[in-house]
C-alpha cells in the first residue's frame, strides 16, 4: 500500500511539473504527501473574491465569503496549491476580472499584476442567480504570462446551499479545474468531491433557536455589572448546511441584524447612517442585535447556572480549539451545550459584539478554532478588531432584548 501512495504522488507531481511548472502534490493523502505539499513554494495562487450578479439582500452579504473560503480549502486540500492573501492587490485584480467578463482582458495587464502580488496564479470566480437557481463560473489565470490556464462553469443548483456545501458547485469547478489543469485526483480524493455525505438535518438560523437568559449582577474582574433579561441564539449564525457564517465586518452584521428584523416582522434596532458608517443603537426595539460584551459574558458563563468551566474540567468536550479543531471550522452545535442548553460561545469562531474597543474597533468575544487554551475560558474572553474588516475566525451570535410580551409580538 505504500508503495502504490508513493508512485501515485510521484504521478501528481511530474504531472504538474509540466501543465504548472511547479512541483504540486495532493493534501490529505499522506503525511508525506503533505510534507511534500510546504515545499510547492511556486504554485502560489491568490483566490479573488467572487463576483455576484443578480444577487442582493442578506445573501449579498456573506454568500460570497463562504464561496471564497470553500475555493481556497479546496484548492489547498485537494489540488496542492498554496493560497496567498494580500488585500492590496485585491482591487487590481477585481478589475482585471471585469475586464474578462467584458472581453476586454489584456495579458499585459495580468504580467503587471503579477509583479505587485506574490501570488503566481490568480482564481477568479463568479456567482450568478437566475431565475431558476444558482449558477458559479471560475477563471485559473497565469500572472506571470497573463495566460487564462482554465476556465470552468457549474450546472445550475437549485438551492444556495448547494454552492458550497459538500458535492455542490465548488466541487464540481475544483474536479474541472483539476482535469483542464492536468492535476491527477487520487480515487479518495474523487469520492469525497462526488459522493454525497449522510444528510444532516439543520433548521433554519432563527427557527426555534432563541432560549430566554434571565438577566443578573456578576462581576468581571473586579468591576459589576448588570444586564437584564434578553433572548439568545443557542448557536452561531449559521448557513444552511451548519457552518457558522464568516469572513462578515462589523458593518455587515448590523445591516444582516436590521434586515433579518424586517424579514421577520420585528422592529429595527439599529439607525445606520447614509454611508453606513455611523450606527446608533435603540435596545428598547425587539428586533435582531448583537449582544453587549457583558450580555455575552453572562451568557457564556451559565447566567444564573454559572461556573462552567470551573466545574467542568474537560474542556474538549465543550470548546473547538487548537488542540482538538485540526484547525479549522465545524459545524455548529457538535460539541456539549453550556448549563442553559449554548453551544460553541468559547470555540469554534469568535463573535462580533456591539460595544467599542477604540476608534474604529470593536470587541470580539469568544476564542477560535486557533486558539490556544488560555484563551478559550472566562479569563480571557474578548479581544477587539478593527470593525470594516472581516476574518475567517470571526462569525457571529444574535440576541433580542426581552420585553414585556405584547411587545413581543411581531409587528403586523
Amino acid at each position: 500500500m505504500k508503495n502504490i501512495m508513493n508512485n501515485r504522488i510521484s504521478v501528481m507531481i511530474l504531472s504538474l511539473a509540466i501543465i504548472l511548472q511547479s512541483c504540486v502534490s495532493t493534501s490529505n493523502v499522506s503525511k508525506t504527501a503533505t510534507k511534500q505539499n510546504a515545499n510547492n513554494s511556486n504554485l502560489l495562487v491568490q483566490v479573488v473574491s467572487p463576483l455576484l450578479e443578480n444577487i442582493d439582500g442578506t445573501e449579498k452579504i456573506w454568500l460570497g465569503g463562504q464561496i471564497q473560503d470553500r475555493l481556497k480549502s479546496n484548492l489547498q486540500d485537494y489540488l496542492g496549491m498554496k493560497i496567498v492573501v494580500d488585500s492590496k492587490s485585491e482591487d487590481a485584480l477585481k478589475k482585471l476580472q471585469r475586464e474578462a467578463e467584458s472581453e476586454a482582458r489584456n495579458e499585459n495587464t495580468a504580467i503587471e499584476l503579477g509583479k505587485i502580488t506574490t501570488a503566481r496564479f490568480a482564481m477568479f470566480s463568479k456567482i450568478r442567480k437566475t431565475t431558476s437557481g444558482y449558477i458559479i463560473s471560475a477563471d485559473f489565470t497565469n500572472l506571470t504570462t497573463g495566460e487564462q490556464k482554465a476556465t470552468a462553469t457549474s450546472k445550475e443548483y437549485t438551492k444556495i446551499e448547494y454552492l458550497y456545501g459538500n458535492t455542490g458547485a465548488v466541487d464540481e469547478i475544483t474536479l474541472a479545474l483539476a482535469d483542464k489543469l492536468g492535476i491527477r485526483l487520487s480515487n479518495k480524493q474523487k469520492q469525497l468531491l462526488t459522493s454525497i455525505e449522510d444528510d444532516i438535518n439543520y433548521e433554519p438560523y432563527f427557527s426555534n433557536n432563541e432560549i430566554y437568559v434571565k438577566g443578573g449582577t456578576f462581576f468581571i474582574g473586579t468591576k459589576e455589572f448588570t444586564v437584564n433579561d434578553f433572548f439568545i441564539a443557542k448557536t452561531e449564525a449559521s448557513d444552511d448546511v451548519g457552518f457558522p457564517i464568516v469572513n462578515k465586518t462589523w458593518f455587515e452584521v448590523i445591516q444582516y441584524c436590521n434586515e433579518l428584523s424586517k424579514k421577520e416582522k420585528f422592529e429595527s434596532v439599529y439607525e445606520i447612517s447614509k454611508n453606513g458608517k455611523k450606527v446608533k443603537a435603540d435596545f428598547s426595539k425587539n428586533g435582531y442585535r448583537l449582544p453587549t460584551r457583558e450580555e455575552w459574558y453572562w451568557a457564556a458563563t451559565g447566567a444564573e447556572k454559572r461556573n462552567v468551566f470551573e466545574t467542568n474540567s474537560n474542556l474538549d468536550s465543550v470548546v473547538w480549539y487548537i488542540e482538538n479543531s485540526d484547525e479549522k471550522i465545524h459545524r455548529i452545535a457538535q460539541k456539549d451545550a453550556n448549563p442553559i442548553g449554548i453551544y460553541d460561545m468559547f470555540g469554534n469562531v469568535a463573535e462580533w459584539c456591539w460595544n467599542t474597543a477604540e476608534d474604529d474597533y470593536r470587541i470580539v468575544c469568544g476564542g477560535f478554532y486557533g486558539s490556544s487554551e488560555k484563551y478559550v475560558t472566562p479569563e480571557k474572553f474578548y479581544s477587539k478588531h478593527k470593525r470594516d474588516f472581516g476574518e475567517n475566525y470571526i462569525g457571529f451570535r444574535l440576541v433580542r432584548t426581552c420585553m414585556n410580551n405584547k411587545s413581543q409580538e411581531k409587528s403586523k
